[in-house]
This record gives structure tokens, C-alpha cells and sequence, in this order.
């Protein structure tokens, strides 16, 4: 059963779902990127929500979906391939304050697959992840999630 799901833009320009039993919203934001929150909890969730971890926040780009979910420990990246092409590509995680860490370098995302990476670092505060293409030169962002 589907229950009612919210979308909105929030004057400060955040974007906004309140789920009760709504595994996923989509919303268009500027920039002609998608940003798609995915639940696994039930709560009130934004690009920059303070959580205990347990649901990813992700965008939707044209050459596929990039996820962060902060935890009190660190944070999870993920990576969906939703194209028709392999690409060489590399999770980086960037705080808010400035920190960047990398992942244990390049991996090749075929067509349909997903890849998620654990940054063990510790809460670093709101971060975001870029998964960089090595080779077709593109980089992706997740939103910024907070622990």
C-alpha cells in the first residue's frame, strides 16, 4: 500500500519528502539533475538532513545515480549504473569543512551495476560523494548528508 508522499522546495531552496510508507521520491532541481531520496526509514528527509545513517540521499545524473548515507562512523557511497556504457570511475568523499578522502582507487562500472564503498572516517559532519570518471572525463556529486 502507498500512502501519500510531499515534495517541495523550501524557500532556502531545499528540497523536501515526507514519506509514511513511500520507499522512493523524485523531484527535479535546477541544474537538470534529478534528486531522488531513497528510504529505508520512514522519516522527513532533505539535501542536508542531520540522520543517524539508514537511507541513502541520492541525484540522478544522465550517466547514472550517485548515493551518500552519513552514519555516526562514516559515510556509505554508492554508485548505480543506469546506462548502456562501462565507465573507469573513483568515489571521493568532500566534507563541508574541506576534508577529502578517497576511495582505494578506480573500478570499472558496467552497464546495470551497482557499487557502493565505506569511508570509515569517522563523522567528518555534512559530506558529500563525487565518483569521477577517469577516463570519459565527467564527475557526479551526491547532496550533502549529515551524520
Amino acid at each position: 500500500m502507498r500512502r501519500l508522499l510531499t515534495i517541495g522546495i523550501a524557500t532556502a531552496g531545499l528540497l523536501f519528502a515526507t514519506a509514511a510508507s513511500t520507499a522512493a521520491a523524485t523531484a527535479a532541481v535546477p541544474g537538470g539533475r534529478t534528486a531522488s531520496v531513497t528510504l529505508t526509514n520512514r522519516h522527513t528527509v532533505g539535501l542536508a538532513v542531520p540522520q543517524s545513517g539508514g537511507f541513502f540521499v541520492c541525484y540522478d545524473w544522465n550517466v547514472g545515480e550517485i548515493c551518500v548515507d552519513a552514519t555516526g562512523t562514516g559515510y556509505n557511497a554508492r554508485y548505480y549504473n543506469f546506462t548502456g556504457n562501462t565507465y573507469l570511475v573513483d568515489f571521493n568523499l568532500v566534507s563541508d569543512s574541506g576534508v577529502r578522502v578517497g576511495d582505494r582507487g578506480a573500478f570499472s562500472a558496467g552497464p546495470g551495476s551497482v557499487h557502493t564503498y565505506f569511508f570509515a572516517t569517522g563523522n567528518l559532519g555534512c559530506a558529500r560523494v563525487f565518483l569521477y570518471a577517469r577516463q570519459a572525463g565527467w564527475q557526479i556529486y551526491s547532496p550533502d548528508d549529515c551524520p
